[in-house]
């Protein structure tokens, strides 16, 4: 029987903290802000890594874009120089560093350049809680308001401006910056809060090099681990990337064996998932279906060993693609019991003692008798623990 918790799926992330792109499910879980405000300081050390290695990396990067192609089984790759030269100059096979050195110059822009996108989400949490100490890119120019120091704006951005003596907005004690009359505002991600530059104050953050990166690669909403799968096949083979794809470890972690818990031989219940295997009830069927249609891998009943030596099964042990953490999802379908609480008190207790917390890397959903589970409940669930 497989231990489940050697899977190398539980590899794939260096941590298990969140980033920028999954904070919603830790504050709608109610998570401490003292466990999210530490696991999120971090993630910005490492991406503070990252952008400092990217900066030194693309200072030294040769001159020149690459293009490439498939022919047949192969890939051919071209220099360009100047952006009406359509074609490039091909580079031969003796030559192919340059190729490499060149592909990797664009996936360290695009790197960069999510990096700096995350920890600025990142940094804007924390301060909200208090917490400082997260220092911006090397050149960056911070933006001052009242003494406090934020992040700069890419440049070319035109932010909201306060102009002298206005008077701020208040809504529920809450005061708001008001924005003066033709004043053009930060194009933002929806839900997103601008900040405010006074005049005269500089913007620029990005090197040259990566404010050149094609428009097509823009890494918009991507975490920088997802960029690497994200990149057409001709640029992935001459690509380093900074961590080892999560694709190829997923689809060796769905294609294990393992025995699952046995069901009961009175119990004649018909419920399957997509691709067959059957669960429990209905309602782990609507679960499965539900991951299935977002495109979440998952195993059902994958055993797990506790520190005891021990075996618990998790409803489902899902993966986030984002990430590659591992996030189980527990369904509690029989509360109106009291052996199945006290069972569900002692699988909880032995979740913990694993690393395994509701509302960071174990989803939760119930019902009972009266209230019954739907699949709006699970697609709520997948929203805010997986993006989708």
């Amino acid at each position: 029987m497989p231990n489940s918790s050697n899977s190398p799926i539980r590899n794939l992330s260096n941590t298990n903290t969140p980033n920028a792109s999954n904070i919603a499910a830790w504050i709608s879980h109610n998570s401490s802000p003292v466990v999210m405000s530490n696991s999120l300081a971090d993630r910005a050390k490492q991406l503070q890594k990252w952008i400092k290695e990217k900066e030194e990396a693309l200072a030294s990067a040769p001159k020149g874009k690459l293009h490439g192609k498939r022919v047949g089984d192969k890939y051919q790759y071209f220099c360009r120089f100047d952006k009406k030269d359509t074609n490039g100059t091909y580079i031969k096979v003796k030559n192919i560093s340059l190729a490499h050195a060149l592909g990797q110059k664009r996936y360290d822009e695009l790197v960069f350049r999510a990096s700096i996108t995350e920890l600025a989400k990142i940094r804007r949490i924390l301060r909200f809680y208090g917490e400082s100490g997260i220092t911006l890119p090397s050149g960056a120019t911070p933006l001052t308001r009242s003494g406090t120091t934020s992040l700069t704006l890419p440049s070319g951005a035109t932010p909201l401006a306060q102009p002298s003596g206005a008077t701020p907005l208040t809504r529920s004690g809450t005061t708001s910056l008001t924005q003066s009359s033709g004043t053009t505002p930060l194009t933002q991600s929806s839900g997103t809060t601008s900040l405010t530059r006074p005049s005269g104050a500089a913007s620029t953050i990005l090197p040259s090099s990566a404010a050149s990166a094609p428009s097509s690669f823009q890494p918009l909403n991507l975490v920088p681990e997802q960029i690497y799968e994200k990149l057409p096949d001709w640029l992935q083979t001459v690509v380093t990337p900074i961590v080892e794809p999560i694709g190829p470890k997923v689809k060796k972690w769905l294609a294990q064996e393992y025995e699952g818990r046995p069901f009961a031989e009175d119990d004649t219940s018909q419920f399957y998932t997509p691709s067959g295997v059957r669960v429990r009830s209905k309602s782990e069927m609507t679960i499965s279906q539900e991951l299935s249609l977002f495109g979440i891998p998952y195993l059902y009943e994958l055993p797990l060993r506790l520190a005891n030596g021990k075996l618990v099964y998790p409803d489902f042990s899902t993966v986030d693609m984002r990430t590659g953490r591992l996030v189980y999802w527990e369904h509690l379908g029989l509360l109106d019991k009291d052996d199945y609480r006290d069972m569900l008190m002692y699988k909880s207790n032995a979740l913990a003692e694993m690393g395994i917390f509701v509302g960071i890397n174990l989803i939760i959903t119930y019902e009972t008798g009266k209230y019954a589970l739907n699949s709006k409940i699970v697609r709520e669930r997948i929203w805010q623990f997986y993006g989708r």
